[in-house]
């Protein structure tokens, strides 16, 4: 009886573990269109996120995984959050360029994280990348510059924008496994 109350215990553990962590969708529920609708809206969530002004619970939410989500394409987001992130970035990049470079500045000051977002911000997810043959399901994304903007000067062949958007998944995948292995042995250290 012992051994299947540690079986079950262990299983339901490992069931946990598994599943796919998320931010909270506490918020979910909130009105993006409204919000970016109106700029006296939207100001106190951008001023929050830069430090810059007080925070409502939901800008304190928001404040605790921008970071992270940009680094990760929002991989931790809800579909609802990825609509929403969409809608707002595109916003923001659109009708609040001084905020929008004062986010990147904070938050991405060297672009190192560019090649994550700017794909998922133009609506490419990660599994849409089929890394086997090179391919993806998305054929039109836009090159921007360091401030967002599209430019129109350098114009990049859709068979180029694949090629890096394939390297910059195969690169994410290749840390993500390194990441793992020394975890792994940290864990095997500590229990030696």
């Amino acid at each position: 009886m012992n051994r299947f109350i540690v079986i079950t215990v262990l299983a339901t553990t490992a069931l946990c573990l598994a599943q796919e962590e998320h931010y909270t969708d506490r918020f979910d529920g909130v009105n993006v269109d409204e919000i970016t609708a109106n700029r006296r809206l939207l100001v106190p969530y951008v001023r929050c996120v830069l430090d810059q002004g007080r925070c409502t619970a939901e800008g304190k939410e928001l404040k605790l995984h921008v970071k992270d989500a940009m680094q990760t394409a929002c991989k931790k987001c809800t579909d609802k959050q990825k609509e929403g992130a969409r809608k707002v970035v595109n916003h923001i990049r659109e009708k609040e360029l001084e905020y929008w470079e004062q986010l990147i500045a904070k938050y991405d000051p060297t672009g190192e994280y560019k090649p994550i977002y700017e794909p998922f911000l133009a609506g490419v997810e990660p599994t849409e990348i089929n890394i086997a043959n090179n391919s993806t399901e998305a054929t039109d994304v836009q090159t921007t510059d360091l401030v967002g903007e599209i430019n129109p000067n350098e114009p990049v062949p859709i068979e180029q924008k694949n090629a890096d958007l394939v390297e910059t998944i195969k690169t994410e995948s290749l840390e993500i496994k390194k990441a793992e292995s020394v975890q792994d042995t940290k864990t095997d250290l500590i229990h030696e």
